[in-house]
């Protein structure tokens, strides 16, 4: 099956995959921001889920009385 010359996978693929350096970048680079994404997403999420449930949400837990 032939690719269309001006396609946009096409011109994708010349444009990522001419040198082997320029492949290897984008892959590590699309690893690195994709893992971020990931990361951020699931502790928006766990944070959503357990709103009222943390240590940060509890006001005197953790605090001493102070005695005079």
């Amino acid at each position: 099956m032939e690719r269309a010359p001006g396609s946009m996978l096409d011109t994708t693929m010349r444009l990522l995959m001419r040198k082997n350096s320029v492949y290897i970048a984008f892959i590590f680079t699309g690893a690195i921001i994709g893992e971020r994404v990931v990361d951020y997403g699931i502790n928006k999420v766990w944070e959503r889920n357990n709103t009222g449930k943390r240590f940060q949400d509890i006001p005197k837990l953790g605090s001493r009385v102070e005695e005079s």
